[in-house]
């Protein structure tokens, strides 16, 4: 087992944890700027919100996978499977109010993603919409990994949360490679992935007493 192997077993292991979304940065309607604090997360979603969504959005934020949780979700790009969707922050509700405590629509929002990264891939925005009744997957207008924060444009509001393509994951060697297997989020059996990382770390070992035998000799 190469050092190479191993090392690239543990990057897809050290994926980050579902969490929180962070602080909205800025926000604008037409281009316009709004206020500070009328664009912001909130725990407590609307009351408009039907039982069986929060009950979804519960599931998803206590690690189900989002497939076995939606049958469909709207304008999802021909290219990503509603299986490899994995939750990197959890569902929270987005509100935008104007000075008034009216629902803001067409809002621009960039907040911060704590657990972003530029290894993660394809980025996109999960968002149910209570005007529309329907979910629907957001092509972000910018993600800024460097920085940890992503923006989007949502045309009404309510839960939300940052997700990724996993098959489009790095395993952040030089050669771009791809690891399948992220688990952010999943709890599906995790007995498999200590196997691995017990093998990868004994990998490692193995390796590095080979090489230190090579220099001796």
């Amino acid at each position: 087992m190469s050092l190479a192997f191993c090392l690239s077993l543990v990057s897809v292991l050290a994926l980050p944890s579902q969490t929180a979304n962070g602080s909205v940065i800025e926000a604008t309607v037409g281009g316009e700027a709004v206020g500070e604090g009328y664009v912001r997360f909130e725990e407590a979603f609307n009351a408009s919100l039907p039982a069986e969504v929060l009950s979804d959005v519960q599931t998803i934020n206590e690690g189900t996978s989002i497939s076995e949780v939606l049958e469909t979700i709207q304008d999802q790009p021909s290219d990503v499977e509603l299986g490899d969707l994995v939750a990197l922050t959890e569902l929270q509700n987005l509100v935008a109010v104007d000075a008034n405590g009216n629902r803001l629509t067409n809002v621009t929002v960039t907040w911060e993603v704590p657990n972003l990264t530029t290894s993660l891939g394809k980025v996109y925005v999960l968002h149910y919409s209570e005007v529309r009744n329907v979910w629907e997957l957001i092509t972000p207008d910018n993600v800024d990994a460097a920085n940890k924060r992503i923006t989007a444009t949502f045309a009404d509001l309510s839960p939300v949360c940052v997700v990724y393509d996993r098959t489009s994951v790095s395993d952040g060697s030089d050669d771009g490679e791809t690891g399948k297997n992220p688990q952010t989020g999943d709890t599906s059996n995790p007995l498999l992935y200590v196997g691995i990382a017990g093998i990868a770390l004994v990998g490692i070992g193995a390796a590095v007493i080979m090489m230190k035998k090579k220099k001796a000799e």
